[in-house]
């Protein structure tokens, strides 16, 4: 049997690539959160005054940082106290063939656009807990990601599953 994440998955394996072996259907997993409101963490990171975007994951070019990048510049004018929190090294392949080349286009686009007290990078692995506590202090979590054919994201559910407002370029529809 082989195990996918939505319905559109069973649809591309059957039609696409003609398998016929059974198919089953487990949703991605979240982990058990309660919800609060993004203050209380806020405080605790020491962002009390700011509204928090984030987005986390291994970080490469197809997650679309550049466009979030450049549409904060407008945002800022109307709310300066936006703090943007990109979170997550480097893709470990991505770091074997291009090293930081990515991180590097970003902070120096940041610089640019005059946006350096409005961004923040936390470039390493994070565990779960660190995961949590960030999208927890988040006001609005960013799945950016540029590419048409994504089937799910997990960083996207986790957000979802903190009780976060999303904002997120389509995925595949089921």
């Amino acid at each position: 049997c082989i195990v996918v994440m939505n319905n559109k998955a069973i649809y591309i394996l059957r039609n696409d690539y003609g398998i016929n072996t059974d198919i089953a259907v487990i949703p991605h997993g979240i982990p058990s959160v309660s919800y609060s409101p993004s203050n209380e963490q806020k405080l605790k990171l020491g962002h009390g005054n700011k509204i928090i975007l984030s987005s986390f994951g291994l970080m490469s070019k197809g997650k679309g940082y550049e466009y979030v990048v450049e549409g904060l510049q407008e945002v800022v004018k109307k709310f300066p106290n936006v703090l943007y929190i990109i979170m997550g090294q480097t893709h470990p392949t991505v770091m074997k063939e291009e090293g930081e080349k990515y991180r590097n286009f970003l902070e120096s686009r940041i610089k640019e656009l005059g946006l350096k007290n409005n961004v923040k990078f936390y470039n390493k692995y994070l565990d779960i807990k660190e995961i949590i506590k960030y999208l927890k202090a988040s006001d609005i979590y960013i799945c950016s990601n540029k590419d048409p054919n994504q089937i799910t994201s997990g960083t996207l559910v986790y957000a979802m599953g903190c009780g976060r407002a999303v904002v997120s370029t389509p995925f595949l529809h089921a």
